[in-house]
């Protein structure tokens, strides 16, 4: 039985990769909710222009939400 694992046990590296291939002009859209919720302040917080808009993952029917949202990002 796999373990569910929460998204912000992931946040840490997630920042020192944006850091490596992004700089603070770079805009960074956060695909799916959850990732949205859990990285959006830190990486705000070091300076990073994130686009505060929360958009779900293109599956099990919410393709059409996420064409919507990543227009708007």
């Amino acid at each position: 039985m796999l373990k569910s694992v929460k998204v912000e046990t992931f946040v840490p590296n997630l920042i020192e990769k944006v850091k490596k291939i992004a700089d603070i002009n770079t805009n960074i859209i956060l695909i799916k909710a959850n990732v949205y919720d859990s990285a959006y302040k830190e990486l705000s917080k070091l300076g990073f222009k994130v686009v505060d808009i929360r958009i779900p993952f293109p599956s099990s029917g919410q393709q059409t939400n996420f064409q919507r949202a990543f227009k708007q990002g």
